[in-house]
């Protein structure tokens, strides 16, 4: 005999989702800041001063204002690179006629390259909103960068790959915070800032 309540009582999609819990970190040991690093963003805002933070720290560092679509471009920029930050899944939009899935596919053409030579750079990704940290997901169409680098943790683990969400609205000195978490030697796998 079925329960006439059951549908009212249960959700059955709910049950199909998982909710990530976040707990507060310790704080981590610094490393220094060492290396060729590539930051892969517009240039502008962000991704422009973290590349000012690395330089005033002492690291070599090239600011690539978006993902080439000619892989032998894109092996010349990551050649020889210690760090990869792929900044460019914040520009996802869900605006009409923009591309949703520029935020897996730019991870997925660095993931391909990396990999294809051999790994050795340690890859983070970034984005803004895209986890519930302190309640609703504010950019879901940048979530797929977050799919995408489990997987990479899996297939992949050679890249030390991390990803990292920053809050909804920008803080101050938010290049220098995002650094020493990336720069943080407790091992990751997804760090709010």
């Amino acid at each position: 005999m079925k329960d006439p309540e059951w549908p009212a009582r249960r959700d059955p999609i709910g049950d199909w989702l998982v909710c990530p819990t976040w707990s507060l970190a310790p704080a981590m040991e610094v490393a220094p800041t060492e290396g060729r690093w590539v930051v892969i963003g517009d240039g502008k805002g962000l991704s422009g001063a973290l590349c000012t933070t690395l330089g005033d720290r002492g690291a070599s560092c090239m600011c690539v204002a978006e993902v080439p679509e000619d892989r032998d471009v894109l092996v010349e920029h990551l050649a020889g690179a210690d760090h990869v930050v792929v900044l460019s899944a914040m520009e996802a939009s869900l605006e009409p006629g923009t591309a949703v899935g520029r935020a897996g596919l730019d991870v997925l053409r660095v993931v391909q390259t990396l990999a294809a030579a051999g790994g050795g750079a340690q890859l983070s990704v970034v984005t803004r909103g895209a986890q519930p940290v302190d309640g609703a997901v504010t950019a879901p169409e940048q979530a797929p960068a977050w799919g995408l680098m489990r997987v990479v943790r899996i297939e992949h683990p050679e890249l030390n790959p991390r990803a990292v969400d920053l809050a909804a609205d920008p803080m101050d000195e938010e290049a220098a915070a995002l650094l020493d978490a990336l720069l943080g030697q407790a091992y990751f796998e997804g760090l709010a800032v």
